[in-house]
């Protein structure tokens, strides 16, 4: 046998095997990409004098969310972490019945982390309420950051974006949040 067929050979057996392998490898990352999570975030642009208010919603389990807001009227006080009872038509519910809250966006995640987000909140809530650095906005954010390692790419607010209805209206569709309903 020429050295070539041998090389030949050799290459088609390589190309074969990874052909093999390749099929459950793929297999497996197609099953690893299902999301298995959610988030959701409220807005209501017309508080705040006009600068806007959001809230957060992440879900738990298939059908149990938890949600909530951060204001510097609720800061020290528990306002969220209603487990609900449900599902998504619960949440929505809840933010219907205040009428300030006019749309909302979501994102599916490929992580739940519920129990880091929850916690998250805990430590957050007992915070200092500040306008411009520790708000409805940069909460929600923490929150979402601590629920998925995906949406860790979610950029802090700053310039004109510090605006919850801003970053609402603006920044969230370049980052997956695309479903935009009507309350």
């Amino acid at each position: 046998m020429s050295r070539i067929t041998h090389i030949r050979r050799g290459a088609a057996a390589l190309a074969f095997g990874l052909a093999l392998t390749t099929g459950p490898i793929q297999g497996s990352f197609a099953q690893a990409a299902t999301p298995t999570g959610r988030v959701c975030i409220f807005s209501a642009p017309g508080e705040a004098s006009g600068a806007g208010h959001v809230a957060w919603a992440f879900q738990t389990a298939p059908d149990r969310w938890t949600w909530g807001s951060y204001t510097d009227e609720t800061a020290s006080v528990l306002s969220k972490s209603n487990w609900a009872w449900g599902g998504p038509k619960g949440v929505l519910h809840y933010f219907q019945v205040h009428d300030t809250y006019k749309a909302y966006r979501c994102k599916n995640t490929h992580q739940r982390l519920a129990v880091a987000a929850t916690n998250q909140w805990k430590h957050l809530r007992r915070s200092e309420y500040d306008v411009l650095d520790n708000n409805c906005l940069t909460t929600t954010l923490k929150i979402f950051r601590a629920y998925s390692r995906e949406l860790k790419s979610l950029p802090e607010p700053s310039g004109m974006y510090k605006l919850p209805r801003v970053y609402f209206d603006r920044m969230l569709p370049h980052f997956g949040f695309r479903t935009r309903g009507s309350l």
